[in-house]
């Protein structure tokens, strides 16, 4: 349909049916428009980043950009805006490692963004 310039409104909360039929993403969340872009840019502009810590933690350190920390003990992944440098840049000071560095689903993404608490612990 968009090869004949037609548009088609499309809501689900089931992110992977959005990922697999859309081009172009908007975000809501409680009535406000949280994101809005090409798929591509959306997951473009995040990284998922899978640490190991030297140590068990209770939560995620604080890192600019990092949107939400998700793990338990000593493995662990943040989802994070940008290109991840501030993650990679943090690990010597909260002492971690990082395991893989990639882009995240689109499910990720509208987790992190929409959590009004951070998910630490989940």
């Amino acid at each position: 349909m968009a090869g004949e310039g037609r548009t088609v409104l499309f809501s689900s909360h089931l992110m992977d049916e959005v990922e697999a039929v859309s081009d172009y993403v908007a975000i809501l969340h409680r009535g406000n428009l949280v994101l809005c872009d090409t798929l591509d840019t959306i997951r473009g502009m995040h990284r998922k980043v899978t640490v190991e810590f030297n140590e068990a933690q209770e939560h995620g350190p604080k890192i600019d950009g990092v949107l939400l920390w998700q793990g338990r003990g000593t493995h662990w992944f943040a989802l994070s805006t940008g290109d991840g440098a501030a993650i990679q840049e943090a690990q010597a000071a909260h002492g971690f490692r990082i395991l893989e560095d990639g882009v995240p689903s689109l499910e990720d993404i509208f987790v992190a963004r929409i959590a009004d608490e951070p998910l630490e612990n989940i």
